[in-house]
């Protein structure tokens, strides 16, 4: 498995990725536009993806089994001011379970530190997503508080918890 920067080179194996993963996600997160889900789109939304990463606000990756996507991973809200940025990842339904989510973590976290010189990360999780809270509090992130707003998925209304984790050198 590698993990590599996003590029205009993953647009057709991420778009497979989202498609076979689609009603995954959408039981655990608000739903992707219709127009990302063809060819045209996926290229769009990373052209647009790599603009705000040139801008510095984005650092977009993906975790590759061959020529497979099975994780994309990003550092979002990067504030470089204030040293920090918020963590997101998606991991194929395939390959959930086996680490996948850990090694995304563990790879933001050092990029976060070593190459944008980051000192913290924070994340959102919702309720509905206990496997992902366990993930963020192995990896040494803590919990900061309760996220107030909800988030409706399939016409439930979600509520989540936000964690934080500190950068330093025993990350």
């Amino acid at each position: 498995m590698t993990f590599e920067a996003l590029t205009l080179a993953h647009a057709e194996p991420l778009l497979a990725f989202e498609q076979r993963n689609r009603e995954y996600f959408e039981r655990l997160i608000a739903p992707r536009p219709d127009d990302l889900f063809s060819s045209q789109g996926m290229i769009a939304s990373i052209a647009e993806l790599l603009q705000e990463t040139a801008a510095g606000l984005l650092s977009p990756w993906v975790l590759m089994d061959g020529e497979r996507i099975i994780a994309r991973a990003n550092l979002h809200h990067i504030q470089h001011q204030r040293k920090t940025a918020e963590v997101g990842y998606r991991v194929d339904e395939l390959a959930t379970g086996q680490g996948v989510a850990t090694r995304c973590l563990q790879q933001l976290k050092i990029i976060a530190q070593q190459q944008l010189e980051l000192t913290s990360l924070t994340a959102k999780v919702l309720d509905n997503n206990p496997a992902s809270a366990k993930v963020l509090i192995k990896q040494g992130f803590v919990f900061m508080q309760p996220m107030y707003d909800s988030v409706c998925i399939q016409g439930v209304k979600w509520r989540g918890q936000q964690y934080v984790c500190t950068l330093n050198d025993a990350s």
